[in-house]
């Protein structure tokens, strides 16, 4: 089941959000800002975010990895 439901190459996955589609970039820019925002974020959803936006956006990435410094 897991390979026959296995995007084609050059695939976007997109997400939706009420009747939006978000492609997973702008998901995970939201979602990490929403991370940000949170007072006891989930420290692995956390490090995902930080993966998602190391090209993308390092200065986010590094603001979220400190954050994950701030919550040990």
């Amino acid at each position: 089941d897991f390979y026959e439901n296995w995007p084609e190459e050059g695939y976007v996955r997109e997400m939706r959000k009420g009747e939006e589609k978000l492609d997973r970039g702008q998901w995970w820019l939201e979602k990490s800002t929403e991370l940000l925002i949170q007072p006891r974020p989930d420290k692995g959803m956390l490090r995902a975010a930080i993966e998602s936006q190391k090209n993308s956006n390092p200065e986010l990435a590094e603001k979220l990895k400190e954050r994950v410094r701030i919550l040990r």
